[in-house]
Formats: structure tokens, sequence, C-alpha cells
């Protein structure tokens, strides 16, 4: 294979990786940070002017629009995860002259999509049952759990793409 082939192949899994990464990350921000507060703080509102207790309209109305967001993007999440995992898996074997890095980027892959199959798979659905149930208590303690895990995947994720952009794609062979 002649080396610009080579070269544009691995730009181009480098730019799958970014596009994939840019919706993970972008969607989970937006969702998390953007949309579920002001959602919450619009419940709250509603509730009070109709003379409604602005705490249960909040949990019961805002929490299953934002729930049903929330277990959608997930599942967005993990797909996107799945992408970035191929490209950089792709760049990593074909690019033997910067292994470490391409190691690097792996690992800082897994770990966010780690996290992302637990998060979808085990905590998500408890909370689900939970809330069903109407054990609020457990339920408050695994939102809280919920929320701090998904930043920590934020954060991760947030370096993987700071990494993905600083680090050069390598002709090397």
């Amino acid at each position: 294979m002649s080396r610009s082939v080579h070269a544009g192949r691995l730009a181009i899994a480098a730019g799958v990786y970014r596009i994939a990464w840019g919706i993970w990350f972008g969607g989970g921000l937006a969702l998390g940070a953007i949309a579920a507060p002001a959602v919450f703080a619009r419940a709250r509102e509603w509730a009070a002017t109709a003379g409604l207790d602005s705490t249960e309209v909040a949990r019961h109305l805002a929490g299953y629009a934002v729930g049903e967001a929330f277990g959608r993007f997930n599942w967005v999440g993990l797909a996107c995860g799945v992408v970035m995992l191929l490209a950089v898996a792709h760049e990593f074997y074909h690019d033997r002259g910067a292994r470490l890095t391409r190691g690097l980027q792996l690992l800082l892959t897994v770990l966010p999509f780690a996290l992302g199959l637990y998060l979808t798979l085990a905590l998500f659905p408890r909370m689900l049952a939970l809330r069903a149930a109407g054990a609020w208590g457990e339920f408050d303690r695994l939102h809280r759990d919920y929320v701090g895990w998904s930043q920590l995947q934020l954060l991760m994720l947030l370096g993987a793409g700071v990494f993905a952009c600083f680090r050069r794609v390598s002709p090397r062979s």
C-alpha cells in the first residue's frame, strides 16, 4: 500500500473517531448540563403556578421525561463508543510507528466505554426498577451515583477528545 493511501486511511479513522466523540461528548454535555436542569426547573415553575407540589411534579413529570432521554442517549453513547474503539483499533494496528500514542488513545477510549456499559446495563435499569416500585430513597441514592459516574465519564471523554485532537496522524508503517 502506498504511503499516501496508508496516511489517508489513518486520517479517515482519526476523523471518524472525532465525529463519534463529538456526538457522545457533546450530546452528554447538552443533555446532562443543559436540558435536564432546564426541564426540572420548568416543571417546578409550572407546578408552583398551578398550586401543586413542585418537588413531586418535578420528580414524576420531569424525571420521567429526562429519564427517557438519558435511557435512549445511553445507547447512543455506547454506539459512539464502539465506533471510537473500532477507529482507534484500526489506527493502533496500522500505525506501527505510533503504537504508544495509539495505545494510550485506546485506553482513553476503553475507560469511558466500560463506564458507559455499567451505566447503561446495570445502574440505569436498577434506577428504573426502583422508580417503578416507588422506592424513592434508594432511587435518589442511585441517582446521585449515576450523576457522579456520568460526570466522571464526561471528564474521561474530554481527556480522550483533547488527546485525539492534539496527536498527529503518523504516515509511518
